[in-house]
């Protein structure tokens, strides 16, 4: 339980980060970043 909890804190964390860079202009970056973080979190969960 414990473990999905931190999932989902990194997740919301992490589209928190896409928002900001995305408003910085740098939506590629954050979007390649977001997508190695998901597949991350795929094979590990």
């Amino acid at each position: 339980m414990s473990e999905a909890n931190d999932g989902q804190t990194i997740y919301l964390h992490t589209n928190i980060l896409v928002s900001i860079l995305t408003e910085d202009g740098l939506s590629a970056t954050a979007i390649d970043w977001l997508d190695a973080q998901s597949g991350r979190l795929a094979i590990s969960g």
